[in-house]
């Protein structure tokens, strides 16, 4: 039961992160410029711009942000895409904001406030934490909100994240 809980609350931020935290914009990611310019070292709070402008033009463009988390959050995420395979459509992005950068060494942390609208037109606003720490000398994101289950890179929420997709694998087999 309690694996079925951790499961729908990363199901949950998860969907957050990817459709309700994550507002449309014009703008290109932080730090995306000419092909030939080198790559500019993003801030966290560029990092989670940029994280989520990847998903800000209707398409949960996964393999754009994939970069942005850090290699154990890459593995939970990509489970998680295991998981909610077929959930495709998410609502409506007004807009978002990534403000209160806090960095301490090399974790930081920055809040992401959105607004959305949903297919029945209902407008929520959410605000969660992001959590980031240097991996190879940049800023990845391997948290996102608050909670246990928030820490993607926890051994033991990935493991619950494995088993979930197994069994989830399993139910699909005839038999």
């Amino acid at each position: 039961m309690k694996r079925i809980g951790l499961v729908m609350l990363a199901i949950a931020v998860v969907s957050f992160a990817l459709t309700g935290g994550c507002a449309k914009s014009a703008e290109k990611p932080a730090g995306e410029g000419s092909e030939k310019a080198a790559p500019k070292a993003l801030t966290p709070k560029e990092t989670a711009e940029a994280f989520c402008k990847s998903f800000a033009e209707g398409g949960k463009k996964w393999e754009s942000a994939k970069p942005l988390l850090t290699k154990k959050t890459q593995e939970f995420f990509d489970l998680l895409m295991k998981v909610e395979e077929g959930e495709k459509d998410g609502p409506n992005i007004v807009s978002f904001e990534v403000k209160d950068e806090k960095i301490e060494g090399d974790k930081a942390t920055v809040t992401v406030k959105s607004k959305e609208k949903s297919k029945s037109g209902e407008e929520r606003e959410k605000e969660e934490p992001f959590k980031l720490r240097k991996e190879d000398g940049t800023w990845k994101i391997y948290g996102i909100g608050a909670g246990e289950g928030a820490n993607f890179e926890d051994e033991k929420n990935l493991q619950e994240m494995r088993d979930a997709v197994k069994a989830i694998e399993d139910m699909k087999k005839p038999g």
